[in-house]
């Protein structure tokens, strides 16, 4: 009977994953075969009209936990970013936020922006419960967007990889700072 209640409380302790309004991601996560674990999670929030709008819930998921931005974007490790959308968002306003964020934040703008076409090319019209899932690789950035119908894109360049991470964690014009200080672990929402 012990055997068994040990067992039950090893299973829930290693199936817990984080949590944030309703949105559950598990704490960790393996891509292009290194483990990564769930940093911490925050809201992507937009204003509109006068009123904050909860757009996604977003976690961070890293080799280590970290709460430091430049050695994050830094370092040559993979890193793995996973949106739930908890509204529903129209293709051309992600584009046009994908497309002012990254020029707020990047470094090596040019080519990030030239880049940044190939990735809009693949968003689509998100609605609740839809995901966009993006892998920092040293050269390159992995796309997944799991809405209506499912796409997935490389692209090739540490440039655009440290640039697009920079939008979500940088120090320079984060998109959303509380987003960002959410990934961070700095901020925890409730």
């Amino acid at each position: 009977m012990k055997l068994i209640i040990l067992a039950m409380v090893m299973f829930f302790a290693t199936a817990q994953g984080g949590e944030l309004k309703g949105v559950r991601l598990d704490d960790q996560r393996t891509f292009n075969e290194y483990p990564l674990v769930l940093n911490s999670m925050g809201i992507r929030h937009v204003q509109r009209f006068g009123f904050d709008i909860k757009v996604y819930i977003a976690g961070l998921y890293l080799s280590e936990k970290s709460k430091e931005s430049k050695s994050i974007i830094d370092s040559d490790t993979p890193k793995w970013i996973v949106m739930e959308f908890v509204r529903n968002v129209d293709r051309k306003p992600l584009i046009d936020g994908w497309r002012k964020s990254l020029k707020a934040a990047c470094l090596q703008c040019e080519v990030s922006m030239e880049k940044l076409k190939t990735f809009n090319k693949f968003m689509v019209n998100m609605r609740t419960g839809n995901k966009i899932e993006v892998g920092f690789l040293k050269d390159k950035v992995v796309l997944d967007v799991k809405a209506r119908s499912n796409s997935h894109v490389d692209i090739e360049s540490s440039a655009f990889s440290k640039d697009l991470l920079a939008v979500f964690i940088g120090e320079k014009n984060p998109a959303d700072k509380r987003l960002r200080e959410g990934l961070l672990g700095i901020r925890e929402e409730k």
